[in-house]
């Protein structure tokens, strides 16, 4: 398993953190994942850490979070979701593709290429 889902009381945030490579299966059961830890918890912070993420994974894969699982599993409307870009070229590409899509289809989700400044935007009121 090359991620891992936690709950950090202390900033308040769900945090999905990505290392090496990734199938479209292994995005769907750690979004899954992180998604029933947040509502155990009350929580529409996720900070995802992709920095070190490789993803084998089609972008119509991407696509189907926003557009079907998030509904299906029940994320909260007011959910929002800070990804930290990867650092690998395709992954990346695939990272701009979701936000966009998740954007598009009334998500909050944004892109940043710093902690601090994901974390600013997660509490931005």
């Amino acid at each position: 398993m090359n991620w891992k889902v936690e709950y950090n009381a202390d900033l308040q945030r769900m945090e999905l953190t990505y290392k090496g490579l990734n199938s479209a299966r292994d995005i769907f059961s750690s979004s899954y994942s992180n998604i029933q830890l947040s509502k155990e918890k009350g929580i529409t912070r996720f900070y995802v850490d992709a920095r070190e993420l490789k993803l084998n994974a089609g972008k119509t894969d991407l696509f189907e979070l926003p557009s079907k699982l998030y509904e299906k599993w029940g994320v909260d409307p007011r959910t929002r979701i800070a990804v930290i870009e990867p650092k690998d070229n395709d992954a990346k590409l695939k990272a701009d593709f979701y936000i966009l899509a998740t954007q598009n289809l009334g998500w909050f989700a944004k892109l940043f290429a710093t902690e601090k400044d994901a974390m600013e935007w997660l509490w931005k009121k």
